[in-house]
C-alpha cells in the first residue's frame, strides 16, 4: 500500500519539481491526501501512515521549493 499511496507520490513531485525549476520556476503541485491521515482508522494502520506521508512530502516541497521559483509556485494537498 506504502508503495503507490507514497512511493508514488514522491517520484511524482521529484518530477514536476524539475519541470517547474526548468521553465522558469513557475508552477503548482496539488497532490490529493485523506482524512484518514489526520485520525486513526481501525484496520487501516498503513494506509493512514502513507497519506500523512503524503502531506509531510507535500508541505516540505512547499516550504524548500516555493521560495526558489517565482510567487506562483506553490504546493498543496488535498484531503476531501
Amino acid at each position: 500500500m506504502t508503495t503507490v499511496n507514497y512511493k508514488g507520490v514522491f517520484f511524482a513531485v521529484a518530477a514536476e519539481v524539475r519541470a517547474i525549476l526548468a521553465t522558469a520556476g513557475a508552477g503548482a503541485i496539488v497532490n490529493n491526501s485523506s482524512t484518514g491521515s489526520l485520525h486513526a482508522n481501525p484496520g487501516l494502520p498503513a494506509y493512514g501512515a502513507a497519506k500523512r506521508a503524503v502531506n509531510s512530502l507535500t508541505e516540505t516541497a512547499a516550504v524548500e521549493y516555493g521560495p526558489m521559483g517565482s510567487a506562483s509556485t506553490r504546493s498543496r494537498r488535498a484531503s476531501p
